[in-house]
């Protein structure tokens, strides 16, 4: 027999695709005209890993064959998932678990309602607080939406308090006016006595 030394060539795959086809190279020796050593074989599996491509199996009578085995590595397929992009409004549960790639989670202003509390004080004495209640919507944890202010004035009569200088970015605000009465100063006059 004619001396003929062949090595399975490495292969390599996607997981799902086809098979490549399973070739093998000659190391020594020569193929006389159209000769053939058969086909090669590899060890059944499709899922991720190396394959054995079986050289052995490689004959014919007039070769004396050396035969030295391959691989056939079969790859990650690669994927790509992307998250839907979601939203929530600020303050509120997640109410949905994100993974693989990431998307984008848009949260939104919290809508909120305030009016400014009406107050009064008669004339001459300090501000009372300036408050402000929450008709719809709620602020989360420690939030604040900053302070009222008032129109400038200290003689009686009624004075704007403005709720609309309040302000947090994470909030959609519609705030209500209210409104600062100051009072006359109860004063009692004695005449004197003649």
């Amino acid at each position: 027999p004619r001396p003929i030394s062949v090595t399975a060539d490495e292969k390599t795959k996607v997981y799902g695709n086809a098979d490549p086809a399973l070739t093998y190279t000659i190391n020594s020796g020569s193929l006389v005209g159209n000769d053939s050593l058969g086909a090669l074989i590899r060890a059944p599996g499709e899922n991720v890993g190396n394959y054995l491509i079986d050289a052995s199996v490689l004959e014919n009578g007039n070769y004396l064959i050396t035969a030295n085995n391959g691989a056939l590595s079969i790859t990650q397929r690669p994927i790509t998932v992307t998250a839907d992009d979601q939203s929530k409004v600020y303050g509120n549960a997640d109410p949905y678990l994100i993974t693989a790639n990431n998307g984008a989670l848009s949260i939104t202003q919290r809508p909120i309602t305030v009016t400014a509390d009406d107050q009064s004080k008669v004339y001459g004495n300090a501000d009372p607080a300036l408050t402000y209640t929450i008709n719809s919507g709620s602020l989360v944890g420690n939030d604040s939406l900053g302070a009222l202010t008032r129109a400038e004035g200290e003689n009686v009569g009624s004075y704007l308090i403005n709720a609309s200088v309040l302000e947090n970015g994470n909030y959609l605000i519609t705030a209500n006016n209210g409104a600062l009465s100051i009072t006359p100063r109860p004063i009692t006059i004695v005449a004197d006595d003649k």
